[in-house]
């Protein structure tokens, strides 16, 4: 009877780490960052005054683009750990496509996202930059702090679609731009955006309606079409709800500007 008990106290304590652990990593992964606060205060929570929406950024490493003038830098918001008292950022991370195609395919991808697309993502982005190394420039491609889920770029290596080399001429980044749902923060909670940018870094406007969130994207390689899942929000609260109906988009990687609904 005992040893019953001490195995039940025992997979109580783990089921309870492992219940605080999840509830840690979703609060963590859900924090965002203060849009505009209506109090003035001295508290200062994870690095930032709660009066003010400036806080410390840092750059992440340098990504190379099939560009040769062009490299794209994303930047990451200082984050304060309050149990160990540290700061940190995040850092880069990438998606990988580890599909093996059929020999003679004509399909070389090198594990890119997509063929000629790369994808980068990491813990509280919150700007990109576009660094021309032959005019020694930098530009933001965001006018204020945005909470980025996904920037796709020019890959790096030489790919090919069908035998076909594959060179793409864009940068696309779904983010979280605006406080949508009116909290006072710029979260997972608010509405995700889904931006086209040309090569100079000139903003050319959303792929899907900004009344919808974008939630995940598949690929169609006999068609080179992207194909973009968002739900609408229907009822405008500013934020996703269960039963509010999702939409997919399609999108012409030769020419993103070419784009309309599937379903």
């Amino acid at each position: 009877m005992k040893k019953r008990t001490m195995v039940f106290r025992l997979l109580m304590l783990v089921i309870s780490i492992s219940l605080f652990t999840f509830c840690s990593k979703k609060k963590n992964s859900e924090k965002g960052f203060p849009s505009a606060m209506q109090r003035t205060s001295q508290e200062v929570v994870d690095g930032i005054d709660l009066d003010s929406i400036t806080f410390p950024t840092r750059p992440g490493g340098v990504l190379l683009t099939s560009w040769v003038n062009h490299r794209i830098i994303p930047e990451y918001k200082l984050n304060h750990n309050q149990r160990t008292k540290r700061y940190f950022t995040g850092s880069n991370a990438f998606h990988k496509n580890y599909v093996n195609h059929a020999e003679n395919s004509g399909n070389q991808w090198n594990n890119n996202y997509m063929p000629g697309i790369s994808a980068v993502y990491g813990y509280n982005m919150v700007n990109v930059s576009l660094f021309e190394v032959e005019e020694l420039k930098r530009r933001k491609l965001f006018p204020h702090p945005t909470l980025i889920k996904t920037i796709y770029f020019p890959a790096f290596s030489q790919d090919t679609l069908y035998h076909q080399p594959v060179k793409r001429q864009y940068i696309l980044i779904s983010t979280y731009d605006e406080d949508t749902n009116g909290d006072g923060f710029i979260n997972t909670d608010d509405l995700r955006r889904f931006y086209y940018f040309d090569m100079q870094g000139n903003n050319l406007g959303t792929l899907v309606p900004k009344t919808h969130s974008v939630t995940r994207s598949s690929y169609d390689s006999k068609n080179d079409f992207m194909y973009v899942y968002a739900t609408k929000d229907v009822n405008k609260n500013g934020t996703i709800d269960p039963e509010e109906p999702e939409q997919i988009y399609w999108i012409d990687l030769k020419n993103p500007a070419n784009t309309g609904l599937a379903f």
